[in-house]
């Protein structure tokens, strides 16, 4: 038995209408029945599947608006554009991402699918199982351009880990303080610094003011150029918030390298 709607005597004369079967955006109806013609966004397809769904005849005189008199029509389900629309998104990604330190791996990753999804959704779109054309082709544009843009996310992070390690790792050092003295509503503290390593260093020193044991404030005093083995002096004048202790304390709270690309968080 072919369940394949038939033409009704009141029956419209042949056409595009939506998908009875809800397949496509709109199938042709020659004015008997309904063929393997079909369209998605305006361009024309043969549907590979056979006609013998259920787009059962209905009562005569109960069309929907625009369909076939006689024939029920379901409701129209357009063809996805999920694909589409998440290759545009990780194209962005990867375009935004991709020159960032770190971030560059997200970028990299975001590329490659948003390289991927494109394609896939472009041949979707070719059978007519999908729609979205325009996000897909941006997205297989944006997808290689962000895994270029990666190549900057590399260079950078190199960068970034270089300035932190020097931060961080300012190699052998011995730092002293020889006087903390209390002046007016600041205190002067002074020291020396000793190299010992075999290359030239610069030195972030953070010292501390305490007054019976409580930290009252705490500065940094940055030294330049510091040669392998040299000792040299150094001098920082740390102003106070709220009484100044008569007999203040100083400590040396860390010794680093230079701040990474010369950005003191403190200024």
């Amino acid at each position: 038995m072919n369940d394949r709607p038939t033409r009704s005597p009141d029956a419209a004369p042949a056409g595009w209408f939506p998908d009875p079967l809800g397949r496509y955006d709109h199938r042709w109806y020659n004015g008997t029945s309904w063929t393997a013609d079909v369209s998605v966004d305006g361009r024309r397809f043969v549907d590979p599947v056979p006609l013998d769904a259920p787009a059962a005849v209905g009562p005569v005189g109960w069309p929907p608006a625009g369909a076939p008199h006689g024939v029920w029509v379901a409701p129209p389900s357009q063809p996805s554009r999920t694909l589409a629309v998440l290759a545009l998104i990780a194209g962005l990604v990867a375009v935004t991402t991709g020159w960032m330190p770190i971030f560059f791996v997200l970028g990299a990753v975001a590329g490659i699918a948003a390289i991927t999804l494109g394609i896939v959704a472009r041949g979707r779109i070719r059978d007519g199982r999908a729609r979205g054309s325009g996000m897909a082709v941006a997205g297989l544009v944006l997808g290689p351009i962000g895994l270029a843009t990666c190549v900057i996310g590399v260079i950078l992070t190199g960068a970034l880990l270089r300035e932190v390690t020097e931060y961080t790792e300012p190699g052998p050092v011995d730092v002293e303080i020889t006087s903390c003295v209390a002046e007016g509503r600041a205190v002067r503290m002074s020291g020396t610094i000793e190299n010992l390593d075999d290359e030239v260093h610069d030195y972030s020193i953070v010292v501390e003011v305490l007054d019976d044991g409580d930290v009252v404030e705490r500065d940094t005093t940055e030294l330049t150029a510091v040669a392998a083995g040299e000792l040299r002096d150094w001098e920082r004048l740390v102003l106070t918030r709220g009484d100044t202790p008569s007999v203040p304390e100083c400590e040396i709270f860390a010794v680093n390298g230079p701040f990474p690309f010369g950005i003191d968080p403190n200024p």
